[in-house]
């Protein structure tokens, strides 16, 4: 009788054994599935110090140094240089510069007319990335270019403040808030560069947009479909596309304007920093988090 009860409280332990660790194995399960299809929290996403804006791709510079690049890469523009960045541009075409930590210039991309064989020796304090030339400019504010685009104006005289590139021509705001433009002979840009004074200026294409002292928006170039045609108002920063302008109001509300329709609905988010690319924009929230409109290939 002792024998028989033994051997059925043996039996009846171990299914209860059995029956616990199958639990065990479901509850695991379960709480791995939980795990494994929450959605990622919001401190886990990238935020940036910096965004360039280019034909068809975009990259942004983090807060730790790094260049995350994406988009269209058909002549390696979004394939970042190993190292830690201070700053990023994206030209007009396929050619990405940057500074390193250590304000050494790097180009990378479309480089057929020498824009990518960035001069050995030099420190800067800024980089512009066009389309057949490329420029950096010291914390003096001199200003070196190289690139076929470049001939004749390799170290245009006079100390700038700003620097941005185009399709072969470059413009920079002298000390004294003036724009001066160089470039392929008779382009646009450099023939019709307004007068005035400027507190900053952006070129991408063959148009570009400056913002005056007083903060009203001024373009000029051959861009088509009212790309020149700035809202009135005043702003704080303008950057331009191919077909598409857009600005930051004082209070950092992104106002775009011209033909590419869906690059120039804005979102009602406010913004610290804008660029604008050939068919798409981004802007730097406040936060360091990218929001981009437009071509959704080249969002970050």
């Amino acid at each position: 009788m002792v024998t028989v009860r033994s051997t059925r409280l043996r039996a009846a332990t171990t299914l209860l054994r059995s029956v616990h660790r199958r639990r065990n194995v479901v509850v695991a399960i379960a709480i791995g599935a939980a795990v494994s299809t929450a959605p990622p929290s919001a401190a886990a996403a990238t935020t940036y110090a910096q965004l360039a804006a280019g034909d068809g791709y975009t990259c942004g510079l983090t807060k730790g140094g790094r260049i995350v690049c994406k988009g269209y890469n058909r002549y390696g523009q979004t394939n970042v240089p190993r190292g830690r960045y201070r700053a990023v541009d994206a030209g007009p075409f396929s050619l990405t510069c940057a500074l390193t930590r250590a304000r050494r210039a790097r180009c990378w991309g479309f480089g057929r007319s020498g824009e990518t064989k960035v001069p050995a020796s030099g420190i800067y304090a800024k980089v512009a990335a066009g389309n057949g030339l490329a420029c950096a400019m010291t914390s003096a504010g001199k200003v070196r270019c190289w690139g076929k685009a470049a001939r004749g104006a390799t170290r245009p005289p006079g100390t700038f403040k700003q620097i941005s590139a185009g399709d072969g021509a470059v413009c920079g705001l002298t000390k004294a808030g003036r724009i001066r433009c160089w470039g392929t002979a008779n382009h646009p840009l450099v023939v019709k560069a307004p007068a005035g004074t400027f507190a900053q200026i952006s070129l991408k294409y063959i148009h570009a947009c400056a913002v005056a002292t007083d903060g009203k928006v001024v373009c000029w170039g051959d861009a088509d479909a009212g790309a020149e045609q700035p809202p009135a108002g005043r702003f704080r920063q303008v950057t331009v596309g191919a077909r598409h302008s857009c600005a930051l109001s004082p209070a950092g509300k992104a106002v775009c304007w011209g033909a590419r329709a869906k690059s120039t609905k804005a979102p009602s988010t406010t913004f610290k920093r804008i660029s604008a690319g050939n068919t798409h924009t981004c802007a730097l929230t406040r936060t360091g988090r990218a929001v981009c409109w437009g071509s959704k290939r080249a969002f970050l």
